[in-house]
């Protein structure tokens, strides 16, 4: 370790402008790792390095492993983020691996651009407790909408929607535990709202965060409107269609007790 110390600084200093360019695409991380996926260099964080990624980075695995490129959303020691590792070769010798990633707030910012809709990323609580360091777990908050689910202190969230998302907390917990994309309309604050939720998988296929989508919907509130108007029609032509119906009864039973009783006397 002490004969690394040297090395991992050299190549810190040739990397920085590089990855300092890196930095103004939204790319969030650039890392290498040896052959035995043991963190060489964490361009992001370059005082955490010498653990072993083995047991929790699937894509570094594989990466070294079956010497390919892995892509994929991946939770890390530090970070999350969209991950592409490459295996590293000199001479046709395996001599490691890179990594650059991107992160989901690169992606948000982008959708942002294009809708006027709130957009939110949260992560399983649990997965985060297991996989990032202790010392920078602070990377995370309770997101608004469920206590196991937290968002990236990174990307910005809007202020005004948070009221609304705890609204809603109960009503999604069995949805949230039930895993998968699902979407709800709520009313709030004298609007309709939908609300979508998008599931992330990672490397192993398993369900570990949510891309949130949020923004009016004025489609629901026509549909409301429809309804209502329909229901209201319909109510009064059913009143209608009773009232003719009692009437038409009544004429037939008149009508019946005439042809059957003498006019003049009764019988």
């Amino acid at each position: 370790p002490e004969a690394r110390a040297p090395y991992r600084d050299r190549l810190y200093e040739l990397m920085l402008p590089l990855y300092e360019r890196l930095e103004s695409f939204d790319f969030r991380q650039l890392h290498f790792h040896f052959p035995d996926s043991v963190s060489f260099l964490r361009m992001h964080s370059p005082d955490f390095f010498g653990d072993d990624l083995s047991g929790v980075r699937e894509s570094v695995r594989l990466a070294n492993s079956e010497l390919r490129r892995v892509t994929g959303f991946e939770e890390g020691r530090i970070f999350n983020g969209y991950r592409f590792v490459y295996p590293l070769f000199f001479e046709n010798e395996h001599c490691g691996s890179v990594e650059v990633s991107f992160s989901m707030g690169s992606f948000i910012s982008v959708l942002e651009r294009l809708s006027d809709c709130a957009y939110l990323f949260a992560i399983k609580r649990s997965l985060v407790e297991a996989t990032v360091f202790e010392e920078k777990q602070g990377n995370y908050v309770p997101s608004w909408f469920s206590d196991d689910y937290l968002f990236d202190v990174a990307i910005k969230n809007r202020q005004e929607d948070e009221r609304l998302f705890y609204s809603m907390r109960e009503g999604i917990q069995g949805l949230l535990e039930a895993g998968g994309d699902f979407g709800v309309v709520i009313r709030w604050n004298h609007h309709d709202y939908r609300v979508l939720f998008k599931s992330i998988r990672n490397l192993h296929g398993d369900e570990v965060a949510y891309l949130v989508t949020c923004d009016q919907d004025q489609g629901y509130r026509q549909l409301r409107s429809d309804f209502l108007s329909y229901s209201a029609i319909g109510t009064i032509g059913y009143a209608v269609l009773t009232v003719l119906l009692y009437l038409v009864i009544r004429e037939r039973r008149k009508l019946k007790l005439m042809s059957t009783t003498d006019a003049l006397t009764g019988l």
